[in-house]
């Protein structure tokens, strides 16, 4: 029996994880741009959300926090985060566990009133997801070689009517005080956790 639950439910142990992000993404995957947003930056665990079958661990994603920074030089206001890695073992990655632990993960980030969610990944599967490339034509990421693969979804009215036309990723930093950033431990929490047990991976 396959069950997707948030992360904080059953937080897997390093090894685990590390593991299934070898498996699935290989272990040359720290040398991709979106890697270097996330060195020495903890996840957010309230988003995180992880697919389990008995106690093997088979599908996980996280989301970090992360600025947007205006081509005029100031931080855009808005909770954004970066969505990933997702990652599912390839003995399930053609059973739609990819597409679940997505879904419950962009969930408990909405319901979280998260104004922003980017991401570096293929267009083509993403879309389903409400991503899109339009509006990140000319954002700029470091490193980033295909442009079409740098990703966003607006999740808020605010976020939606505030998009710049021009700006640049970048991880998070102490001088930022316009709230783009969720923290770690936030009022949110208890709210989230209310929500219904683990669902099962639909045969």
């Amino acid at each position: 029996m396959v069950s997707i639950r948030p992360t904080w439910r059953a937080a897997p142990p390093p090894s685990l994880l590390s593991d299934l992000l070898d498996q699935s993404l290989g272990t040359d995957r720290t040398r991709k741009p979106s890697y270097r947003l996330r060195e020495a930056v903890p996840p957010i665990d309230e988003f995180a959300v992880s697919g389990w079958a008995g106690d093997q661990l088979i599908a996980s994603t996280q989301f970090w926090p992360i600025e947007l920074r205006c081509d005029r030089g100031g931080f855009i206001d808005l909770r954004v985060l970066l969505f990933g890695p997702l990652a599912v073992h390839p003995a399930y990655q053609a059973c739609g566990l990819g597409f679940q632990t997505t879904n419950r993960a962009l969930a408990l980030a909405e319901r979280a009133k998260v104004d922003l969610v980017i991401l570096v990944g293929e267009p083509g599967y993403y879309e389903r997801f409400g991503f899109s490339n339009v509006v990140t034509q000319a954002w700029h990421l470091a490193g980033l070689d295909r442009q079409d693969k740098l990703m966003a979804r607006a999740i808020t009215a605010k976020a939606k009517h505030a998009l710049p036309i021009c700006a640049e990723i970048r991880k998070p930093s102490l001088r930022n005080k316009v709230g783009t950033i969720v923290p770690r431990a936030t009022s949110i929490a208890p709210a989230i956790r209310q929500e219904e047990p683990a669902r099962r991976l639909r045969g």
